[in-house]
């Protein structure tokens, strides 16, 4: 145990999950970016399941399109953190080194950071600024959590830095979640008429970037009248994609989900298509493989960490419809059981165990 080391969080919203575990063996301060509010209607799920309530920071003024708050100075002061946890290299980052340079205090930064390996390999998604900022502040860092392995030896490359934790859940909670969730996947398949069906889920954003174009192609090119791709989610691009689905019934669009009502589609689901054109991580791979879904996802996608081809998913091409087609076309041929009730829970498909990964980040961080 390290309850004896403070660590005061500094995030835009909240991880939960982490956060949670992390209280377990440190005396927490939580500093959040959000109002009450927002974070209260936004993060319903884990405003209810975080054991530590955050303070809010108050804001401040914009500068270039960005939204500071004010506050951070006066939180490390209050708290006497021995570690410190920033947000990337945002501006928390910037106030926790400068007040560490100024008044010579020995806490430790560590940047939790969500880069992917594709963006870092090719620079796409960057800003010219965002990678000033990175080489100007990771020299001041102590250390980077990192979500993929690649994007982890990156850095460790060039700063001699870098911890792996991926975006996982506490997989007993999680299927504790999907059990209580098991009454409400019943209600869906009576409702949308799944029995005997086989089933494509996509969670996400409905925007360019996420690339659910191509998936609804892909799915057009090898469409069977057992198989339903079903769409969870709202976007800028919701109305379009509606309809260019509209000459195929077997596409079905839900809204926006969260809790329960979302947690019911990974206990029926047999596939999720994560098909983004560039996805930092991508907690939902995590999410659905806890549920027993096999992953069809991006190979530019950091969650790809979690999927080895041909065990419990396959890389894909998200430029390439045929090649989201053909690996689409594999994994439904090799599903032998379809949607019947009762819904029964299955078993869980993650290869990385949340127990060995925060036990090994705990011992990093408290180095």
């Amino acid at each position: 145990m390290y309850d004896s080391k403070k660590i005061l969080i500094f995030q835009p919203t909240i991880g939960a999950y982490l956060f949670n575990t992390l209280s377990k063996h440190f005396n927490l301060n939580i500093y959040i970016e959000y109002s009450q509010s927002d974070f209260e209607i936004y993060n319903p799920e884990l405003s209810k399941n975080l054991l530590c309530k955050p303070n809010i920071l108050k804001k401040n003024l914009k500068l270039i399109n960005r939204q500071l708050y004010k506050g951070y100075w006066s939180a490390i002061k209050k708290s006497k953190p021995d570690i410190v946890l920033v947000s990337e290299f945002g501006f928390n980052a910037i106030a926790s080194i400068i007040y560490r340079i100024f008044t010579k205090k020995r806490y430790k930064i560590i940047s939790l950071c969500d880069d992917s390996f594709y963006m870092l390999s090719t620079g796409k998604n960057f800003s010219r600024i965002h990678k000033f900022i990175r080489g100007l502040i990771t020299p001041f860092l102590d250390n980077l959590i990192l979500v993929e392995p690649d994007a982890c030896e990156w850095y460790k490359k060039r700063y001699h830095k870098g911890i792996y934790f991926p975006i996982v859940s506490d997989e007993i909670r999680m299927r504790r979640e999907y059990t209580d969730s098991l009454n409400k996947s019943d209600e869906y398949i009576r409702q949308y008429q799944l029995e005997g069906k086989k089933i494509i889920l996509y969670v996400g954003r409905l925007i360019e970037i996420k690339n659910v174009e191509s998936l609804i192609h892909a799915f057009k090119k090898i469409y069977s009248h057992d198989t339903n791709l079903i769409i969870v989610g709202d976007g800028e691009q919701a109305q379009y994609l509606k309809e260019i689905s509209s000459d195929n019934p077997n596409i079905i669009f839900t809204g926006r989900l969260h809790g329960q009502e979302l947690y019911a589609w990974y206990n029926i689901a047999h596939i999720l298509a994560l098909p983004s054109i560039i996805e930092a991580f991508g907690a939902v791979t995590n999410e659905s493989l806890v549920g027993g879904c096999k992953v069809l996802i991006s190979n530019r996608a950091g969650s790809r960490c979690l999927v080895k081809d041909g065990i419990n998913g396959y890389h894909i091409n998200p430029s390439d419809i045929n090649d989201i087609a053909s690996k689409m076309e594999i994994m439904i041929s090799n599903i032998t059981t379809t949607c019947h009730l009762p819904t029964t829970l299955r078993e869980s498909l993650m290869i990385e165990d949340y127990p060995s990964l925060t036990t090994n980040l705990i011992s990093e961080i408290s180095k």
